[in-house]
């Protein structure tokens, strides 16, 4: 450990100038939405749906429907169990005009590499999935290919009224994305889901599971790290807000089920949470780049999750889900 990393996690090093802290992570980051009710807005119409997916092509039949319903363009990026041929022959049934993409097949040097990737990489922050690619992917060919306004849609999420994805993308000339309200089981990363489970408010926010994306008057990009879709947002400033309309369906899973799912994710959920609660809080352009900050606030993550842990012991579930 370097010396500035061992400064960072020294937990007796006086941050703040001794006072007594307060940066905490925030319940929710609602501040930075503007919401609307789907009655007030008329829809408009959508370039593309894109969906990154590696499962099987069953999990694409919602987003295909919602495609024809639109009569838009559907981009599938697949991978692993995601079959090319499979989804062809779902959007032919379905007359949707498909544009498919073997990710796995793919020459490695169609984007270039990130920086931020560069740095995690090889180190036991790094993550070995390719959804930050497909969602850059996505961005590279919509530019290529002129659409201006498309929606991501990740294949376990459910649109119940096509129209939603119209009214998100007509907010698309007041704001430069534009995500869907979620609704069905909560999409949080484990930790926050273990915070929701011991009682404590938590809040959800849009992501790249449902959201539209003016292309062009967006320039930041997916880095390869948890909560991808919030560095997108953030991008290189954040002096604006973002809407919200409609609905969308999460589809439950288990948070709990994967022994290293938490530990993947501490790394991306840390930075994150940690940047939007100075947005929330106003304060993004003053600590943002601050040691003091970060070192204060990595106190406060431990904290938090420690609390959490001290509070397991009182659910009333069963030892083994406890």
């Amino acid at each position: 450990m370097n010396g500035r990393w061992a400064r960072l996690s020294n937990p007796r090093r006086k941050v703040m100038h001794g006072t007594r802290s307060a940066v905490h992570q925030l319940s929710s980051h609602r501040s930075q939405l503007v919401p609307f009710a789907g009655a007030d807005v008329s829809p408009d119409s959508v370039d593309a749906i894109v969906v990154p997916t590696s499962r099987r092509t069953d999990q694409l039949s919602s987003a295909v429907r919602l495609a024809g319903d639109r009569k838009c363009a559907l981009l599938v990026l697949c991978s692993k169990q995601a079959s090319i041929s499979d989804v062809a022959q779902l959007a032919k049934r379905h007359g949707v005009r498909l544009v498919p993409v073997d990710v796995d097949r793919m020459p490695a040097t169609v984007l270039p590499s990130f920086r931020t990737d560069e740095m995690l990489t090889e180190t036991k922050f790094g993550r070995d999935t390719d959804l930050s690619l497909k969602r850059n992917l996505a961005l590279v060919f919509s530019l290529l290919a002129g659409w201006q306004r498309i929606v991501f849609l990740d294949d376990d999420i459910v649109v119940p009224d096509p129209v939603d994805i119209g009214r998100a993308a007509a907010l698309l000339s007041r704001f430069p994305a534009v995500g869907l309200g979620l609704d069905g089981f909560p999409d949080n990363s484990v930790v926050c889901h273990a915070n929701r489970a011991v009682g404590r408010e938590q809040a959800t926010f849009i992501g790249g599971g449902a959201m539209a994306v003016a292309v062009s008057r967006m320039s930041s990009f997916f880095p390869n790290v948890y909560n991808e879709d919030w560095f997108f947002l953030v991008g290189e400033r954040r002096s604006r807000k973002y809407g919200v309309v409609g609905r969308a369906v999460q589809a439950p899973y288990d948070p709990f089920r994967a022994s290293d799912r938490a530990r993947s994710e501490e790394f991306g959920d840390c930075l994150a949470e940690g940047l939007y609660a100075l947005l929330d809080t106003g304060k993004y352009g003053q600590l943002h780049l601050s040691e003091e900050y970060w070192a204060e606030f990595l106190m406060a993550r431990q904290a938090l999750i420690q609390q959490i842990l001290s509070s397991v012991g009182d659910l009333p579930e069963a030892r083994e889900v406890r």
